[in-house]
């Protein structure tokens, strides 16, 4: 026997090391570009909501959801029929690739230009019909920024297909964040524009990126918006497999935001301020999830169409793991000194602290369930993830109408974490019986015994020092410490030290 392991190994467990590499490498640039683009939308999120208070905030609130939303329902799911379709004749067949991109960016222009004018001109009687002054202004704004997100989306999926996920971090999460903080600081407290103001530093940011967007896909492929004949069957094809991934990627994303309009009808805009710090807050869980879902959704797509079952299933475990590890420590902070985390807000937003446990919970379930959405979509299973979805919506809505009269903010979070448990748990049981992929084995009481240490060690720390928001800083340090160092003594895994080999080359220090 030799000691040497890649004489040892056989070509399939190759490939499969290989296939772990690429994703933590792609994971590791990711990470940071979230990482930025997360921290400066949470800095732009808490400028606006001390500047415009909860009332101001809860107005921008309610077209900011409305934005987040259309960003999954207006591309009519493309973002990922441009993955699916383009990723496999990248290099193989250049023509087919040209037109892919060339068509699936003219549908998704036609589909953003349709729903941003509908937005934008009934914008004036939606006002009316719920009696929100100022209501128009915002919606109009988010008519616009609805557009150009669109072609946000979608070209940088485009730039996706190469695997160098840099392009999209930056336009999707770094770019957006930037601007929109820069423009909150300068147009609401500087200029003291109000929610004028903020909803203007919402279209610049997106204006910004979307040309950003479309520069680096003529820089990755010069050749792609060349001329070329367009075929109508393509388009069939593309929106075949586009639109029911689209209504179930909407349906997500409902299950997300919908909360936030339902609190708009029934509640005042004070509570929906309240409720976005608190659910921008629970956001900061799924940062990990995201970056590694960018490049693992085109490294799938691949290994679905070779039936590599055996390769996605190993993915799907190492994805999903190191989204939980990273995630646990910030998940415990949350829950700990909730309070305490809510005061980056402000003293007025402290009342929204236990929605901040319920909905840290739904997304620690979100974490867990691992990339279940981009799997099903790429086993050709949309259709099913879609019925999931529905029921889990009907879930959500008939919850929230039920329990926020009643609970106000605990009701709405209740409500919501539900809807994400069933959603997500529903389509890892379907994904389960239909292929046998699964995230979890032993390994993870690993994980298990680092987060029951750590929680031990921010207890005691809660014990002594629960006063202010500067708590947090050491609660977050004190957190990564204990569950790194608890992780380290229990031992990584192969896979692990692989993982964290790849991702720190990669990282810019």
């Amino acid at each position: 026997m030799t000691d040497d392991p890649q004489i040892e190994s056989t070509p399939q467990e190759t490939r499969a090391d290989g296939k772990v590499l690429a994703l933590a490498k792609g994971a590791g640039i990711s990470l940071v570009g979230r990482l930025l683009g997360r921290g400066l939308m949470f800095l732009a999120q808490a400028i606006l909501g001390r500047s415009l208070g909860t009332a101001g905030f809860g107005l921008f609130s309610t077209g900011w959801s409305v934005l987040q939303i259309s960003m999954f329902a207006s591309p009519i799911g493309l973002q990922h029929g441009i993955v699916r379709f383009g990723a496999p004749v990248w290099k193989e067949d250049p023509l087919r690739f040209r037109r892919i991109l060339q068509q699936t960016i003219f549908m998704a222009f036609v589909s953003a230009l349709i729903s941003g004018a509908v937005l934008f001109l009934l914008s004036p009687q939606l006002a009316l019909v719920f009696d929100k002054p100022g209501l128009d202004m915002v919606l109009r704004g988010t008519a616009i920024a609805m557009f150009l997100s669109v072609l946000i989306r979608v070209a940088a999926a485009a730039t996706r297909i190469s695997q160098r996920v840099q392009f999209s971090a930056i336009v999707e999460d770094f770019l957006p964040s930037f601007m929109l903080a820069l423009g909150a600081f300068l147009l609401t407290v500087i200029w003291q524009g109000g929610v004028r103001g903020g909803m203007i530093s919402v279209v610049l940011a997106y204006a910004v990126s979307a040309l950003a967007a479309f520069a680096f896909l003529i820089r990755l492929f010069p050749d792609a918006l060349k001329p070329v004949t367009w075929q109508r069957p393509l388009f069939r094809e593309l929106a075949a497999f586009s639109v029911p991934t689209a209504l179930a990627g909407t349906l997500i994303i409902l299950i997300q935001w919908v909360t936030r309009l339902v609190l708009f009808i029934l509640r005042s805009d004070a509570e929906v301020g309240l409720y976005q710090a608190a659910s921008t807050l629970a956001s900061a869980l799924v940062i990990m999830q995201a970056s590694v879902a960018a490049i693992f959704t085109p490294m799938i797509s691949r290994l679905a169409g070779q039936n590599e079952i055996g390769q996605m299933n190993d993915l799907y475990k190492i994805a999903t793991k190191w989204s939980l590890y990273v995630s646990a420590p910030i998940f415990l902070v949350l829950m700990i000194f909730s309070s305490n985390s809510m005061l980056v807000f402000g003293a007025d937003y402290t009342a929204a602290s236990t929605a901040l446990v319920i909905l840290s919970l739904g997304q620690l379930v979100n974490i867990a369930t691992g990339a279940v959405g981009p799997l099903m979509v790429m086993m050709n299973r949309q259709n099913q993830f879609l019925q999931i979805q529905f029921v889990a919506l009907g879930i959500t809505l008939l919850l929230n109408f039920w329990w926020i009269p009643i609970w106000g903010l605990a009701g709405a979070a209740i409500g919501n974490s539900i809807g994400i448990t069933v959603g997500n748990l529903g389509a890892m049981i379907d994904l389960r019986r239909a292929t046998g992929l699964w995230p979890y084995d032993r390994r993870y009481l690993k994980g298990l015994l680092a987060a029951l240490t750590c929680s031990l060690a921010l207890l005691a720390l809660h014990y002594f020092v629960h006063a202010g928001w500067v708590v947090l800083f050491v609660a977050g340090a004190l957190a990564v410490i204990v569950f790194s160092l608890t992780l380290w003594r229990a031992g990584f895994d192969a896979e692990d030290l692989q993982f964290l080999s790849a991702v720190r080359k990669r990282l810019p220090f």
